[in-house]
């Protein structure tokens, strides 16, 4: 019985690892749109009309906010590689909880 689980459980920690080598193009935080005024006298922004949308990724790095400006071509990349940070954390834990049953197994 006590086989058959770590087994079970060895299986689904390879197929966990498995699935996170598939993820290459994950990068942390979140990505924003804004639209923002400029200040310049003449200039559409001073009559309501902003620039934008304007597009930003955030992420925390020792305990500070990091920011970085994505060009338009590059939106649809930086989103899916958020997301794909997303389901690689996702999968660390589940990996981890793994090795935390195997662990109490092997006692």
């Amino acid at each position: 019985m006590k086989k058959n689980k770590l087994q079970e459980l060895l299986n689904q920690k390879e197929k966990c690892l498995k699935e996170l080598y598939q993820f290459t193009n994950f990068l942390p935080g979140q990505i924003h749109s804004a639209y923002l005024t400029c200040n310049r006298g003449n200039c559409k922004c001073t009559r309501g009309e902003k620039h934008g949308p304007v597009w930003n990724l955030t992420w925390k790095e020792n305990q500070k906010t990091k920011t970085f400006y994505v060009r338009k071509k590059e939106v649809n990349k930086v989103k899916s590689g958020v997301e794909e940070h997303k389901q690689v954390k996702k999968l660390l834990k589940e990996i981890s909880f793994l090795n935390l049953e195997i662990l109490k197994i092997n006692r």
